[in-house]
């Protein structure tokens, strides 16, 4: 059909029609302004940003307006300008599967630990041990137990301002210590009450006022747990508050203070397995450091956040502690 009378019998302009046969304009493109990357070139450099991240060298905005830039220089289309923010936001809009997010600090160890072959040789294990003891249908007997601190001052939150303002104060209590907590949960949702552990010699009863009922606590030099406090918490703590019915399965990392022959003695006698989780993998394997401690903190941020707001010219001490991570606790 020729051009002119299928512009007539579609009510297309002629013009519109001979770019497009001409190859003058690309079928399904918007007018306006060639674009600086093709649809192909901007997949392409999809598929290289999500690379880059999962291997841990994530690029920032920055990074990526440098890439674009030299390739749209050697176009020869920005003709002496640059990039502009407007750019960034509708590239983001055509690649709806790429978002801009704030990086988690991992160690390059902890990068390298996790891998498919890893991961397969440690689910296999575990899927060993779980049929040879009958725990498939059992998640009531099965737990994981791990520690994490949890500072006196936690990060401040983001507060409404005056726009501009260079220096933003937010009054804290000005401790940079913290406070070790040992959790345990099973796998049926069932958490056992903390075990708390101060960086002191004696335990003031002061101290625990307002608890969590049936905390556990416990002193060291440096606040942090030592074999003779995971004994304790073993025995003392982790047999009375878990099931009756055994034998029990025992999720942990492989720190240390876990695995004395005295421990293993005693698990061994209170029928628990111990299974050891692959070393530098706990920011991806440990069910509670995944999934329920980043909670607990954020609802102890927000805890010390209201303490603070309605006690004006008070601090978070180990006195007020208790108290407040009871709230924190039975929210997380």
């Amino acid at each position: 059909m020729a051009i002119k009378r299928a512009a007539e019998e579609h009510g297309v302009p002629p013009s519109t029609l001979r770019d497009r046969i001409s190859g003058r304009v690309v079928h399904g493109t918007k007018p306006g302004p060639r674009p600086y990357l093709s649809l192909d070139e901007e997949k392409e450099l999809g598929s290289f940003l999500k690379s880059c991240a999962n291997l841990g060298y994530g690029k920032t905005r920055r990074d990526v307006m440098h890439i674009v830039q030299s390739a749209v220089a050697d176009k020869g289309l920005l003709k002496g300008t640059r990039l502009s923010t407007g750019w960034w936001k509708r590239f983001l809009q055509r690649q709806p599967d790429l978002s801009l997010r704030r990086g988690d600090s991992t160690a390059h160890v902890r990068m390298d630990a996790v891998n498919a072959d890893t991961m397969k040789q440690y689910f296999a294990l575990l899927n060993d041990v779980m049929t040879e003891f009958d725990l498939h249908s059992k998640p009531s007997q099965i737990y994981n137990v791990d520690e994490s601190g949890i500072p006196f001052d936690p990060r401040a939150p983001n507060i409404v301002t005056t726009r501009g303002t260079k220096k933003v104060r937010y009054r804290q209590s000005g401790r940079k210590g913290q406070v070790t907590i040992v959790g345990c949960a099973s796998a049926s949702g069932h958490a056992l009450p903390p075990m708390v552990i101060f960086d002191a010699k004696r335990l003031n009863a002061a101290w625990t006022m307002g608890e969590f009922p049936g905390t556990k606590y416990g002193l060291s030099d440096n606040g942090w747990i030592n074999s003779d406090l995971f004994e304790a918490w073993l025995c003392e703590h982790f047999v009375p508050h878990a099931v009756s019915a055994r034998p029990l399965l025992l999720i942990l990392d492989g720190h240390s203070t876990h695995y004395q022959p005295k421990l293993l003695r005693l698990a061994k006698e209170h029928d628990i397995i111990m299974l050891c989780l692959p070393p530098h993998t706990t920011h991806e394997a440990q069910p509670l450091e995944c999934g329920v401690f980043g909670p607990l903190k954020s609802h102890w941020s927000n805890v010390c956040h209201s303490y603070l707001q309605q006690n004006p010219g008070r601090v978070i001490t180990r006195f007020q502690f208790s108290a407040l991570f009871s709230q924190a606790w039975s929210a997380a």
